[in-house]
């Protein structure tokens, strides 16, 4: 059952990563606020796979406390990303955006890492049961 809560923040993640990847219009719409829509789909592409190795990884184990930490960096990529821009629609100028870049990617890295982390993990203790059995 664990295993399979996994898999709507990856659906959510992947339906927000193909509007962003397929340039949908409704990416430039203004939330409440002024902010773009597709900002918040590149955040929730940037937490779902955190989300979905926290869900994948056992209580109480390092990769469920890295996975949580990875998910936190990964929902604080938007507010500092504003920060950054010093706008909602983060425009970026000189430095910044070679800052908000690395942020990004590290951010992406760190939350790709965590997942295949879990689902190594969870590999292993699958192979584990097989030999058991």
């Amino acid at each position: 059952m664990r295993k399979s809560l996994a898999l709507f923040p990856l659906a959510v993640g992947g339906a927000a990563l193909g509007s962003l990847l397929a340039g949908a219009a409704y990416c430039e719409w203004a939330l409440p606020g002024g902010l773009p829509l597709g900002n918040v789909l590149a955040a929730l592409a940037l937490c779902a796979p955190a989300a979905a190795a926290v869900v994948l990884s056992p209580a109480g184990s390092w990769r469920r406390r890295a996975s949580r930490a990875v998910l936190w960096a990964a929902a604080l990529w938007l507010p500092l990303s504003v920060a950054l821009a010093g706008n909602l629609a983060l425009n970026f100028a000189g430095a910044r955006g070679t800052a908000w870049l690395w942020l990004s990617l590290c951010t992406f890295v760190a939350a790709l890492a965590a997942l295949a982390w879990s689902l190594l993990g969870l590999l292993r203790h699958a192979g584990r049961g097989a030999r058991m059995a």
